[in-house]
């Protein structure tokens, strides 16, 4: 899913969580305005997703993603979703309108240990199928990201089409869907037509930096208790992604997080003058 846009686009994944004392830098100051970071909007659009795990006897921290726009360091929007089980089937709400750039983003990552057989059906607003439905194959902790008129010909949308898009797997799988309005857009709930049991790790479908997007990470500790555990980030093969932030570098290893009760820590890609995008 190539999300570029005009202004710029910023995805800010805020996860709870944090680094070791090293690695922690405090916030900047009050007057600082922020910068444009050159691994945002200088370089080429990078993705993949991200995986909360914790530690033995450690229970999840609470996580959020937020979404957002930036031109010139500036934070322009945002939209918010919070972390959704695993799923088998769902379906989203769809609007397209081709000609005026209104479009929908989906983005599946498959950590479930096994391959995801996934097929993807569009329907329109009498229910009536749309096309021939997409199947293709997710292998363990791989991740796609693709607009709908990337997954489906053109003669399938015509000018405009309303209706729904359907998702099975043969796996559950986590998904995030984006509603997109020429440069405006917003996150779309994904409701779960065949519940899952509560996975023992956090994931995000989709994780960017670059081409004007990127990510944002706050951990935080609801319990009465010391709580740690790790981040991974990957490309969509599964691959370790290599992104700095708060001056760290994660490659082969993985981001760690040990907060105290109540604690919380940001983990952002910084300006010149220490201040994260938003």
């Amino acid at each position: 899913m190539h999300m570029r846009t005009t202004s710029g686009i910023l995805l800010s994944l805020c996860i709870f969580f944090a680094l070791p004392a090293a690695a922690q830098s405090g916030p900047p100051p009050v007057s600082t305005t922020p910068m444009p970071i050159e691994d945002v909007e200088g370089v080429q659009l990078r993705s993949g997703y991200a995986v909360i795990t914790p530690n033995a006897s450690n229970p999840l921290p609470l996580a959020s993603l937020t979404y957002g726009m930036v031109h010139g360091g500036e934070v322009e929007a945002q939209a918010a979703i919070l972390p959704d089980a695993p799923v088998t089937q769902t379906t989203l709400p769809l609007d397209v309108v081709p000609g005026i750039g209104r479009n929908v983003g989906v983005a599946v990552a498959n950590s479930s240990g096994v391959p995801a057989s996934i097929v993807i059906a569009l329907r329109d607003d009498d229910g009536t199928p749309v096309g021939t439905p997409v199947s293709l194959t997710i292998q363990n902790a791989h991740q796609f990201a693709k607009f709908v008129t990337e997954l489906f010909p053109a003669s399938a949308f015509g000018a405009a089409l309303r209706g729904t898009l359907a998702i099975q797997s043969t796996t559950p799988v986590s998904i995030v869907g984006l509603r997109f309005s020429g440069t405006e857009f917003s996150t779309i709930p994904v409701p779960p037509a065949v519940s899952t049991a509560s996975p023992g790790t956090i994931v995000f479908p989709q994780f960017a930096m670059g081409g004007s997007w990127a990510t944002t990470v706050v951990v935080m500790n609801p319990t009465d208790s010391t709580i740690s555990g790790r981040i991974n980030i990957f490309d969509p093969d599964g691959n370790p992604f290599f992104v700095r932030l708060n001056g760290v570098s994660s490659n082969t290893d993985p981001f760690t997080y040990s907060l105290p009760r109540h604690g919380s820590f940001t983990l952002a890609r910084r300006d010149s003058n220490g201040q994260s995008p938003f």
